[in-house]
Order: structure tokens, then sequence, then C-alpha cells
């Protein structure tokens, strides 16, 4: 799947103008941050926009795993960081993903996430209810 999401990236890059964007400049860091990607919901989700926000993403240097078809059930869609340093990395992420979500859907933000076993530079990305 790694080849899929290079090859999506490639074409992106190609057919995309690489001018200055809506949103701001990525963190000089963004290579260390690992984004997993959780794309489950109570109703049909549309698998081009989840490739376009990993595509997105990973155009800004963030290392984005294959999406998974998880949900938050507790805490609802949203860019989860466990250490503070993460927070300015956590809110360019909500911007990119806010940017290739569908007028009428859910926007993003940044929370605080406290669970003991994950660390720093790893996001969790719950996209839908």
């Amino acid at each position: 799947m790694a080849f899929w999401y290079r090859t999506l990236v490639m074409i992106f890059l190609l057919t995309t103008p690489l001018a200055e964007s809506a949103l701001g400049v990525p963190p000089q860091d963004a290579g260390r941050f690992v984004l997993f990607l959780h794309a489950g919901s109570t109703k049909p989700v549309d698998r081009v926009v989840i490739k376009k926000i990993a595509v997105a993403l990973a155009v800004r240097g963030y290392f984005v795993r294959e999406p998974d078809d998880r949900r938050n059930e507790e805490g609802g869609p949203g860019v989860y960081f466990f250490d503070e340093q993460d927070l300015q990395a956590a809110r360019d992420i909500a911007e990119v993903v806010n940017s290739e979500i569908p007028a009428g859907g859910k926007r993003l933000s940044a929370n605080k996430s406290e669970y003991p076993e994950s660390r720093r530079g790893y996001i969790h990305v719950w996209l839908f209810d």
C-alpha cells in the first residue's frame, strides 16, 4: 500500500501548482510525525476524500499510515496529540484535513489526549463520527 500512497503523492505534486497555499507553512520537522488516519463512520464514507486527505498530509511532509476503519466512539472526530510539543503540528494537520472535508462536514480541531501508551510525534486523526 505504501507504493499506492507514494504514487498518489507524485501525481498530486505533478498536477498541482506549488504556489502559496491558503494553509500556513507546515512545521519544519513534519517528517518526525506519524499520522494514524481513522476513517470509520456510522454513515457511508467517500474514499476519494480520505485519499485526498492522506495525500495532502503527505505532501506537507508528514508520514501518513494507511487509513483504517476505526472510530473514536468516546471523543469523536478530531486530531489527537499526546505531547504539548506536538500542538503546532496537530493544529496544522487539522487545517489540512478541514481544507479537504466537503462543505457541511464536521470540522476537526487539535485535542490533547492522555493515553499513556502513545508518545511524542504520534498523532491520531479521527475523521468522522
